[in-house]
């Protein structure tokens, strides 16, 4: 009866307060929550289950659940937030995570902790790809959302340092340093550009232009 169930489900919620039964518990309990659509329940007997998770991935997959239960049962968008930076910083690669963090940074107008998670993961020990994958996101972040242009050149550099044959972050910066009219830095830019382009016809347009750039510059010289 409904009444025993209940009271079954009493029993073992007392259970849960005891650090050598709490996972097992937890691991019962999760089913019933859900069929009960228990939501806030469900998310503590998940986070019973994050604290005792032997694996990266298996953390992960974990909090990336909360996070879905916050936002979609619960409807709390701070706390999915905070789940998945939770995900995020377990596993910067995740892209789940980071979609997730993007959707509800456009909702609740959060970029600025978002670009602070990429800041905190591209400061860490990453790979040479995820590093610039990272830095190219954080410098779009800064430059579409947050319109700052100093922070955005300042990432699109970072991730040229890491791989200097990055066309995307060169394109980047011509548009940034064209709409500043920072002539000098874009005279540099389309001298990389040179280097890193084989077709003849692209190669000279580029030669114009620095042309063009560097007599510009000497008539604002004597100007």
């Amino acid at each position: 009866t409904y009444q025993n169930g209940a009271a079954v489900i009493g029993m073992l919620e007392g259970w849960l307060g005891d650090d050598n039964l709490k996972l097992t518990v937890a691991t019962i309990l999760l089913p019933v929550y859900e069929r009960l659509e228990a939501w806030p329940q469900v998310v503590q007997a998940l986070e019973i289950q994050v604290a005792a998770a032997g694996s990266v991935g298996e953390r992960v997959d974990l909090l990336l659940r909360i996070g879905s239960i916050l936002a979609q049962n619960i409807g709390n968008s701070a706390g999915a937030f905070d789940a998945y930076s939770r995900a995020f910083r377990q596993d910067p690669r995740n892209e789940d995570a980071q979609a997730e963090l993007g959707k509800i940074a456009r909702l609740d107008e959060r970029f600025l902790d978002f670009a602070a998670l990429y800041e905190e993961a591209v400061a860490g020990d990453l790979s040479s790809d995820l590093q610039k994958t990272l830095l190219m996101k954080l410098a779009a972040l800064y430059d579409q959302r947050l319109s700052n242009a100093a922070k955005a050149i300042e990432n699109y550099r970072k991730a040229l340092e890491v791989d200097a044959d990055n066309m995307e972050a060169l394109d980047a910066l011509e548009k940034l340093y064209n709409r500043d009219q920072n002539w000098a830095e874009l005279l540099g830019v389309y001298r990389n550009k040179v280097s890193l382009t084989s077709e003849p016809q692209a190669r000279q347009d580029l030669r114009f232009r620095i042309a063009y750039l560097q007599d510009e510059m000497l008539a604002q010289k004597d100007e």
